[in-house]
């Protein structure tokens, strides 16, 4: 394995779940972009609907939107294992990456499995174009944070109500701290 990926948590897990979201997809898996946010998306569910996390590996702020870290490497790795293939073909102007599985699916629990399909029904129609714009819409964490950035996907996973209730509270927060600096400024002549 790569040194860069053997230091970062659950990686066993992300490929895991990444040969589960080619799985899903009938054994292929056609675009990287679409591939990150279909991760992105099945640990959004996960959290959602969970127990909490569906991995620990660390989803990064890209311009295109949340973004499996290291993607490149992972699948690199994936393919030496013999678990994936990997090939292009043309898109448009684009090459699109194609990700076939070519190891036996892998095991999931009944709620990794239910994030994983579900993010296969959300990807299933969307270009990559369409799914990094829905991205950006979506992703607190992505919104922000400035790239290379870990997005906290808890963030993701809140409602408008939630988000705006944290909001508030931190607003709230932040201003008794500058209240009670203000007030011990004064009582110590700062």
């Amino acid at each position: 394995m790569d040194l860069k990926l053997r230091d970062k948590p659950d990686v066993e897990k992300a490929k895991k779940i990444i040969c589960a979201l080619v799985y899903f997809s009938g054994g292929v898996f056609e675009g990287k972009t679409r591939l990150n946010k279909a991760f992105w998306r099945a640990h959004v569910f996960y959290y959602k609907n969970g127990p909490g996390l569906l991995s620990q590996y660390p989803i990064a702020r890209l311009p295109e939107g949340p973004a499996i870290d290291d993607l490149d490497d992972v699948l690199v790795v994936l393919e030496r294992e013999g678990r994936i293939e990997l090939s292009s073909q043309s898109k448009g102007k684009y090459e699109e990456t194609v990700i076939s599985l070519s190891s036996s699916p892998p095991t999931l629990d009944e709620e990794e499995e239910a994030a994983v399909k579900e993010a296969i029904q959300w990807i299933k129609h969307k270009t990559a174009a369409q799914a990094a714009d829905e991205s950006h819409r979506l992703s607190t964490g992505w919104k922000e944070s400035k790239n290379g950035d870990i997005i906290d996907v808890a963030f993701d996973a809140l409602s408008a109500s939630e988000l705006d209730s944290i909001k508030k509270e931190r607003a709230r927060i932040s201003r008794n701290v500058q209240w009670a600096k203000s007030l011990i400024g004064s009582e110590f002549g700062r």
